[in-house]
């Protein structure tokens, strides 16, 4: 007869099984489950979108981009604001209270960033592993170039809100 507490273990050992090939942690209410083309989808709570079993899917962009230069966009960026909308920011006041997650983005030329997992073309920033294209947008204000840079985070990702926008910059 097996005990309550061998269940919990294999619980246990399952989960790190899918820290270390997944990378992450899941949330609760998170389900594994088949489709009929038999790839695995992380079903979620939040997500708006679902597949032909009702399960709700990740939301992807499409990546498949041609590389298309933009020059002033090359440099090093460092942030310097978080904002739910582009009109939120005044450089005289910064909205974020917390410390920011991202310190600072080089864009490299030919669509080549520091992070490998991102590269740019014109007005938008590529993310290989999320599967996700996020908008940019570079504006002067007060002489200064700011770069306002859609967070797609796992709010977008997974439960489907709109980004928010990470402020950098430009460093001479």
């Amino acid at each position: 007869m097996i005990n309550k507490s061998f269940w919990k273990q294999v619980r246990l050992g399952f989960t790190s099984i899918l820290i270390l090939v997944c990378g992450c942690v899941l949330p609760a209410g998170c389900v594994f489950s088949r489709t009929s083309a038999n790839k695995t989808i992380v079903a979620d709570s939040h997500q708006e979108s679902k597949d032909n079993q009702g399960l709700k899917r990740r939301q992807i962009d499409n990546i498949d981009l041609p590389f298309i230069d933009d020059p002033e966009v090359i440099g090093r960026w460092v942030s310097v604001d978080f904002v739910d909308k582009i009109s939120d920011f005044d450089p005289s006041n910064k909205r974020f209270r917390g410390e920011l997650y991202l310190k600072e983005l080089t864009f490299r030329p030919n669509g080549k960033t520091t992070e490998p997992f991102w590269t740019w073309t014109r007005g938008k920033v590529i993310h290989s592993g999320d599967r996700t294209a996020a908008d940019y947008f570079i504006l002067k204000i007060d002489e200064k170039m700011y770069l306002f840079f859609e967070w797609k985070s796992g709010d977008y990702t997974i439960r489907h809100l709109k980004p928010s926008y990470y402020v950098l910059k430009k460093k001479r």
